[in-house]
């Protein structure tokens, strides 16, 4: 189930008039609410038929990083109750106690309203993709600002070249029958560190990190029938992939005598626990 994406927008002025109409209608007032109905819409466009996680939680949102376009919590939440009390999105309230969090999803009406509005997912912007994430390690899970480092600037780069491949590409998951079941579009491939209380100063990237794509969440059997540009994707899977992969940077080609792990030197076998330090 995918959380509302705060990077989305709309920078097509043919779809801005059906906008303010919309506004108008569902009786929005300020400024600050229309650009949350422009994010709200955007995402419900790229997600036609999946609930998304939306926190109505109206605490201020001042990491800049994490909300670029500087979306106000209250507005977003105005925005779903408008648009839910006019029939156009289902908005499902979560509950505390029962590990339920809150949703949205477009209803029949939104969908009738995009197509006679011509709204498409190719008009939609990803407006400053957050490549390099530091969120803090604490119960009330939540991502902070940070000053980039060396290596945090290269990262970024990295993953929006990254990123633009993937859309720049044809990729879609067909159903058992060889039916498009999904499509996938507008990725913003993010990387998330972990930032600890025991970290070194200036050392909140030198642990690992978390990279995720979309459908990270499919199964085997569904990975399967992705189809990237018309073609079938195979998933291989590297023994010991970490250091195969620094092998194959080093020397430009797979490790290829035997398992990684089992390295001797001068006749004494190095421990696997050895490459982890």
């Amino acid at each position: 189930m995918p959380k509302l994406n705060l990077f989305l927008s709309s920078k097509n002025a043919d779809i801005k008039p059906s906008l303010e109409d919309l506004r108008k209608e569902i009786g929005l007032i300020r400024k600050e609410q229309t650009k949350a109905l422009m994010l709200l819409l955007c995402n419900l466009l790229a997600h036609p038929n999946q609930s998304i996680r939306a926190s109505r939680k109206t605490s201020s949102m001042i990491n800049k990083r994490a909300n670029p376009q500087g979306v106000g919590s209250r507005s977003i939440v105005s925005s779903m109750d408008a648009l839910n009390t006019h029939g156009y999105i289902i908005l499902e309230m979560g509950a505390y106690l029962d590990n339920k969090q809150t949703t949205i999803s477009a209803t029949t009406k939104l969908i009738d309203w995009f197509k006679a509005n011509h709204w498409h997912e190719d008009d939609i912007d990803i407006f400053d993709g957050q490549y390099v994430k530091l969120r803090l390690n604490e119960d009330k899970r939540s991502f902070v600002d940070f000053e980039d480092t060396e290596y945090s600037l290269w990262l970024s780069k990295e993953l929006e070249q990254y990123s633009s491949l993937l859309n720049k590409s044809d990729i879609r998951l067909m159903d058992k029958h060889g039916n498009i079941e999904k499509e996938y579009k507008n990725h913003c491939i993010s990387r998330t560190f972990i930032k600890h209380k025991s970290h070194p100063t200036n050392g909140e990237f030198l642990f690992g990190g978390r990279m995720a794509p979309p459908w990270v969440n499919l199964s085997k059997e569904q990975r399967k029938r992705i189809l990237i540009n018309g073609e079938a994707t195979i998933e291989i899977d590297r023994p010991a992939s970490h250091v195969n992969a620094m092998y194959e940077v080093i020397t430009g080609q797979p490790y290829s005598d035997g398992y990684p792990y089992d390295l001797s030197i001068n006749g004494s076998l190095v421990p696997r626990y050895a490459f982890s330090r």
